[in-house]
């Protein structure tokens, strides 16, 4: 970019206007309703996005290495290791959550039993003044300096957490059989069963450069920290297990914590190639992890438990996910050779369940826990074990909601909050510069840092492979629709729909994305072709016909977990596809946005595209800050490009609408937030400031 250049389009400025006016009119033309007719015929396939991020997401997963020798698998597990706790769970602030001192741990009362074992609740601190609650079951009668066993017990997708009634029975019966069990609760269930605690929230704590994934992550880790220090504890012999979101969490804790010497993950799991295949095991947030997936996979973390104790637990008919018949194999595949190799072929087994055989850790589950612990921590063999693995009747035990509940402290941090404290120091560097050396330069490393944010290469070119007509012409009302499809980084295949007057060379073309759907951009679609102009609605991911029909924002996740960004696809594939447009014709290009997804992609579409390709921006129903996601408490379900891991630690909207230039951008209808971040922006010395047009 020249000096003369810079200068030019910062005096353009950021303009918020309330509404936009098209300057001449023609003929009369087709109506709004015909424009979205048109515009809503679909181009391609249905769910040609998901079998396309099937066929990428695939090729991204690491695979099981091929280690020869035992030591070699000991240094590749140790590395591996910590890879994923470096590169995945402790980015951001993480790393100061983990390393907190003199984290809290309280007993806060006890609950009567009929004898047999203690029940006390407690809490602890996971990362400061943030508090799990838990309850802690212990075998009556310890002596002092006596050790036994003791067992995490993580708990899945139950809405009754920890006091859910199978959960209960498990830990009272390993309490009996002498084995201390700390139950935990989980985020979104029990007591944390509000939208404060709910698991995309950890999505919210990425936006701001922070691992989520870490507070799931040191939940665990501090509760086996408190078990291994209880004055009755045997450290050797630390236990994990759970169903469901419980048997991913035993994994994902026992996997990459070595002090877990006994693990029995219960339906919880499978890798991310068998859920390419098998849409019922999909994962949320939690399962799916920003960036797991550019390290390891549940298959390798599978053999990373060698050559430590486990089993691995699936139902035969699981009516919810992970049904034994296709996520077992795979993981037995990745970890028997391992525990073969490290002469511990006694150590790992498995279990399918067959009655009742869905989604369940009932009697027979559960029984096949207490035998595997009766073989490995207490070395119980023939009739001795069985009577180990008989289930002690305790159902006249199971304690209510209400009984079980406890109190957290008043100040207590929750998911939403952590990410708000996060927020607002953010944007790191946010004043732009004032001096036109200083603010050209920041531009073009603007510019890097944006698209290393979106995970996009360095480079634009090239944006895009092919431009291909898709069927004819048809041509009503004086008005010609052409579909097309748009192929790319030989990738990703992208809807382009053209409509321009029959007669005449239209001098402006005018590209549209709308949060939803044609409908809310055809009556001005439909003004400016009666004006003689051409309109261009070009569909990427996650809008129109390329937002999955089914199991939507799973494969959004799918995409973040191999270190791609959603919305940086989004930008890339509308980039890609206006560069293509001006390549081909040669008009200059208008970019319009209606809502707050689409506003965010049209902006950072200018932002990575190359200088000169677009006019003018404008936007309409816009965030003024990403911070908005956080307060608004905006989910990732209905929109995972607001969530784009670090993006609010570099860039605010403010700072993403300034890399446009030398664009125009026309923030339409602005908000009062819009008005309030922009007002007073003066790039390059320049006197522009927003201004409000009736």
């Amino acid at each position: 970019m020249n000096r003369r250049f810079f200068a030019q389009s910062i005096a353009a400025g950021l303009v918020a206007v309330a509404s936009t006016h098209i300057g001449h009119t023609q003929a009369a033309g087709p109506d709004a309703a015909q424009v979205a007719k048109w515009l809503d015929q679909p181009v391609l396939d249905k769910d040609v996005s998901i079998d396309e991020i099937r066929a990428y997401v695939a090729k991204k997963v690491p695979k099981m290495p091929a280690l020869a020798k035992p030591e070699d698998w000991t240094k590749f597990a140790t590395e591996h290791r910590k890879k994923v706790l470096d590169q995945v769970i402790f980015k951001g602030e993480a790393a100061k959550w983990r390393d907190a001192k003199d984290l809290k741990f309280e007993r806060v009362g006890t609950v009567s039993t009929n004898g047999g074992y203690l029940l006390t609740k407690v809490r602890f601190e996971a990362l400061p003044n943030h508090w799990i609650p838990g309850l802690l079951y212990e075998p009556a009668g310890l002596k002092p300096g006596q050790k036994v066993p003791v067992h995490l017990a993580v708990n899945g997708h139950d809405p009754l957490g920890y006091a859910a009634p199978y959960k209960q029975v498990r830990c009272i019966n390993l309490a009996k059989k002498g084995v201390i069990s700390l139950s935990l609760e989980w985020y979104g269930m029990g007591q944390f069963k509000t939208p404060e605690y709910l698991h995309p929230v950890i999505n919210t704590i990425d936006l701001t450069g922070t691992s989520g994934i870490a507070t799931h992550f040191l939940a665990m880790k501090r509760g086996i920290d408190i078990l291994s220090a209880l004055p009755n504890a045997e450290p050797s012999k630390v236990a994990v297990s759970g169903l469901s979101g419980g048997g991913w969490q035993t994994i994902f804790i026992s996997s990459l914590d070595p002090r877990v010497t006994l693990s029995n993950p219960v339906a919880g799991y499978s890798s991310f190639l068998t859920r390419l295949q098998h849409d019922m095991d999909l994962g949320d947030s939690e399962q799916t992890p920003t960036d797991l997936a550019t390290v390891t996979d549940y298959s390798i973390m599978t053999a990373l438990r060698a050559p430590a104790p486990t089993l691995l637990t699936f139902n035969a008919n699981d009516n919810c996910c992970f049904r034994a018949d296709h996520a077992l194999p795979p993981l037995v595949a990745a970890a028997k050779p391992v525990f073969d190799l490290l002469k511990a072929s006694d150590k790992f087994a498995t279990h399918i369940n067959k009655t009742p055989g869905d989604h369940n850790f009932l009697e027979d589950n559960r029984k096949a826990l207490y035998r595997f612990i009766g073989t490995h921590f207490f070395g119980k063999t023939g009739a001795d074990l069985d009577q180990f693995a008989t289930e002690i009747p305790s159902d006249d035990q199971i304690k209510s909601e209400q009984e079980l509940k406890l109190t957290l402290p008043a100040n207590q941090a929750t998911l939403i909050s952590l990410a708000s404290d996060l927020a607002k120091s953010l944007p790191k560097n946010a004043t732009l510069p004032a001096e036109k050396n200083a603010a050209e330069i920041w531009v073009l490393e603007g510019r890097k840092r944006l698209r290393e944010a979106l995970k996009l290469p360095e480079t634009a070119a090239p944006l895009y492979d092919t431009f291909t007509p898709m069927g004819d012409r048809q041509i009503q009302y004086g008005i010609v629709r052409q579909a097309n499809l748009v192929r790319v980084a030989d990738t990703w295949s992208v809807p382009f729909v053209e409509l321009f007057p029959e007669k005449g060379t239209p001098k402006t073309t005018t590209f549209y994305l709308a949060d939803k759907g044609s409908s809310s951009i055809a009556a001005d679609a439909a003004a400016r072709l009666s004006a003689g102009e051409r309109v261009v609605v070009c569909s990427p991911y996650y809008f129109g016909e390329l937002k999955p029909s089914h199991h939507n924002y799973l494969f959004s996740l799918l995409l973040g977990t191999v270190g791609d960004r959603p919305l940086g696809i989004e930008a890339n594939q509308l980039a890609a596809a206006i560069a293509m447009d001006r390549s081909r014709l040669g008009q200059p290009v208008r970019l319009v946005a209606s809502g707050k997804r689409a506003s965010l992609v049209a902006l950072c579409a200018a932002a990575i595209s190359s200088e000169g390709q677009l006019t003018e921006v404008v936007v309409t129903d816009s965030l003024g800050s990403l911070k908005q996601v956080i307060e608004q408490k905006e989910s990732y379900l209905d929109a995972p490009d607001l969530f784009t891991f670090g993006l609010l630690e570099q860039f605010d909207v403010k700072q993403i609408a300034a890399l446009a230039v030398p664009s125009k951008v026309t923030f339409s209808m602005a908000s009062e937030r819009v008005k309030k971040k922009l007002a007073g922006w003066k790039p390059g010395g320049n006197s522009s400031e927003l201004n409000t047009i009736p």
